[in-house]
């Protein structure tokens, strides 16, 4: 989270915000983590735990911390260096490789580490389901001791959400779906997310340079669809690589934000009419 988010979240109307952990470097951590390869070369000093308290400090509002914490550093697929073969192989049966116990076992702990140290209200797994679902019971066991740790945090009461993709129905009842860059056609019956950006997932300059983002009008009107829908819309916005966003990401920001503060009552915490898409919309 940069410092120029910092200062854009407390004008933003946001009913919850998102600290993205996604680890790919072997023993890079964002947090102080004590599950740690440390055969490697260090990760820098960060916290991003704390500093998701400092941005509830400072913006007013009760963000959340986001669990995508990947360590991909088991053994590549096959043809992995081609975009359109590595991306067929979502599932696992289709010849992905399939990691070692012992890189579960890690992922197992470095997940729970997380959540004893910063009781985060949300998870997000960019996954099918949960980690590893269809080869082992690791990510059943983070889930349950997730909920049940958040039910003795909250006396009684489980508050947490864990966010997985592509869910059968019963799975829906115990996570909440989430749809990347997509919405459902009809009300859900159950609470559910849309996750999109306003332009690439990882900082593209080409797109700034072209003035390719989103509009503020393209977000806020997928952001009325969704909760009309009875979802919730999670918006990323890339940072660079130092940390900040460019002036063209801060004044869509701000754009949604000021739209926010006047139909604020109309998003946040409404519940879906009895249809949806009525009228040319």
């Amino acid at each position: 989270m940069s410092l120029t988010s910092y200062r854009t979240a407390p004008h933003c109307g946001h009913a919850y915000a998102a600290d993205p952990h996604h680890r790919q470097a072997p023993s890079t951590s964002w947090w102080p983590a004590v599950v740690r390869d440390g055969t490697i070369r260090a990760a820098p000093p960060i916290d991003e735990g704390n500093d998701m308290a400092t941005m509830k400090r400072m913006s007013g509002t009760d963000p959340v911390e986001i669990l995508h914490l990947y360590a991909q550093n088991h053994a590549p697929a096959p043809n992995f260096m081609d975009g359109g073969s590595i991306h067929a192989r979502w599932e696992w049966g289709n010849g992905i490789s399939r990691p070692s116990d012992a890189y579960i076992e890690k992922f197992v702990n470095r997940t729970n580490d997380l959540v004893d140290r910063y009781r985060p209200d949300l998870m997000y797994f960019d996954d099918t389901a949960l980690p590893f679902s269809q080869i082992s019971d690791a990510g059943l066991r983070i889930a349950a001791r997730y909920y049940n740790a958040n039910t003795g945090w909250h006396r009684g009461r489980n508050e947490a959400v864990i966010n997985g993709k592509i869910l059968t129905p019963e799975q829906r009842r115990a996570m909440v779906w989430d749809i990347e860059r997509g919405q459902s056609d009809q009300i859900e019956p159950l609470p559910w997310q849309t996750c999109t950006c306003l332009g690439a997932w990882h900082y593209d300059r080409g797109i700034a340079e072209r003035h390719g983002y989103k509009s503020a009008t393209t977000v806020i009107r997928t952001l009325a669809d969704v909760v009309s829908k009875n979802g919730n819309l999670l918006l990323s916005v890339p940072v660079r690589g130092d940390g900040t966003i460019d002036d063209q990401e801060e004044a869509i920001v701000r754009e949604i934000a000021a739209w926010m503060k006047v139909h604020k009552e109309a998003i946040l915490g409404t519940r879906p009419w009895k249809v949806a898409g009525e009228g040319p919309a």
